[in-house]
């Protein structure tokens, strides 16, 4: 009869501390430092939205918010290829211990491109402060007033009212961004929604 072996629990990989916080490292000048989170939403069915918001933290300028389902390391690296391209090479970019920021890809794709890498303490979200208070005026003044129907809907709302929400400087879209012919306004569109369920407890 053999003993079953222990099992030990995967630690989740942390980085950084309170060294590389937002207080502690300022921006100095453009393209010094960069910081980027992500922001989760839903749409009307229920389904989730993921939103990467990358900032210049000198500046304040949003540079772009890419909305997608879900993102891995290597989404990650693409919204950063674009960036880097019409932007130019930050010093170092700031961020949370989040999966798709420390994984192993992305880590060695920033040190190639001569990005150095602030990784803030874990659960301290106020040490990536620029970007948490951009998130949360994103937040206030887009994102609770509306009823997004769809990805594609969402990405294109975003696009047109994400400037409401900046308090200086362009935001750079991204290039992949579908555009509905016409969209409804949120009073139709919850309206809409309460017959079709009306109409399926009808036909139950």
């Amino acid at each position: 009869m053999q003993v079953p072996r222990k099992q030990h629990r995967k630690r989740r990989l942390s980085l950084g501390g309170s060294q590389n916080s937002c207080v502690r490292h300022r921006a100095m000048r453009r393209n010094h430092v960069w910081s980027y989170d992500f922001v989760a939403e839903r749409t009307e069915d229920g389904r989730t939205l993921r939103m990467l918001v990358v900032i210049d933290e000198f500046t304040r300028e949003c540079l772009v918010i890419e909305v997608g389902r879900s993102f891995t390391s290597d989404d990650v690296i693409g919204v950063l290829q674009y960036l880097f391209a019409i932007r130019g090479v930050p010093e170092h970019i700031r961020s949370d211990n989040g999966p798709e920021f420390v994984a192993k890809g992305i880590r060695r794709w920033l040190v190639q491109a001569g990005v150095t890498t602030l990784f803030i303490a874990k659960s301290s979200p106020w040490e990536n402060g620029y970007v948490e208070s951009f998130n949360g005026k994103f937040r206030d003044e887009l994102l609770n007033g509306e009823l997004f129907l769809g990805l594609a809907d969402a990405r294109w709302v975003i696009d047109r009212g994400v400037l409401t929400t900046t308090t200086g400087g362009d935001i750079v879209p991204s290039a992949t961004k579908p555009r509905p012919r016409s969209r409804p306004t949120v009073f139709w569109r919850i309206l809409l929604r309460s017959i079709h369920q009306n109409t399926e407890l009808l036909l139950t």
